[in-house]
């Protein structure tokens, strides 16, 4: 087996997939913001009105944030944890990755925030900015710019142990992870490739495991970062 993990090699075979960055559907990047305090949707709710790049989704308490987003697969959920941390953060977050549609999970915390509930989000963003800078930073991870943040950049080391992982890859599971590098939902990838929505989810959690990552979001950065390193982007 190829030890270096090609993404343009296997895009070809699939009508040009792999990209640097996480395209997202193609329909209007939706929020889902999810807060307890009734002042901060409303607000939300009123910048929504007025952009042209971004669709609210809907808002929800805490409690809901979970069967919302299964019901209306917003590409962003807003996570509010500036007043108080949000229970079970951790659970939650992998349980929102776990659908068909995983959103971006994107963290609003006041700066002095536990950094124990930070490691759990795609993207952390700070409440102090206001409004307007908070719709900007979301415009940003709904465009594809925003693929990784929150975390330190990683060594030449890490890069290496990740290449590493990558090679222990079966050749369907690098054919599945190009597909989620496209940014295919796991029902997608199915269609694609003509294989059950059980059987995709069973080749995906292999690829998580094999990876030690925690989101199909985290699998794509992990093979486009490889496919920098190896390209020396």
């Amino acid at each position: 087996m190829n030890d270096s993990f090609d993404s343009r090699r296997l895009a070809n075979r699939h009508g040009g997939l792999g990209r640097t960055c996480l395209p997202m559907r193609t329909r209007e990047r939706t929020v889902l913001i999810a807060s307890d305090s009734p002042f901060l949707r409303d607000d939300f709710e009123r910048a929504l009105a007025g952009s042209q790049e971004l669709t609210l989704a809907g808002t929800s308490g805490i409690r809901e944030v979970a069967e919302k987003t299964r019901r209306w697969c917003p590409d962003v959920v807003l996570l509010d944890a500036s007043v108080a941390p949000v229970p079970g953060l951790g659970s939650l977050a992998q349980h929102l990755r776990a659908l068909d549609y995983p959103p971006s999970v994107v963290l609003l915390v006041q700066r002095h925030a536990e950094r124990s509930q930070l490691e759990f989000a795609d993207v952390v963003l700070a409440a102090e900015c206001g409004i307007p800078a908070v719709l900007q930073s979301l415009r940003l991870v709904t465009s594809g710019a925003v693929v990784f943040v929150g975390r330190s950049r990683p060594t030449k080391s890490t890069d290496l142990e990740m290449r590493q992982r990558l090679s222990s890859l079966t050749d369907r599971e690098r054919e599945i992870l190009l597909l989620i590098v496209g940014g295919l939902s796991n029902r997608e990838v199915g269609a694609r490739l003509f294989i059950s929505l059980d059987t995709v989810k069973e080749h995906v959690s292999r690829i998580l495991t094999k990876l030690q990552v925690a989101s199909r979001i985290e699998a794509a950065v992990v093979a486009v970062r490889a496919e920098h390193a190896r390209s020396g982007a």
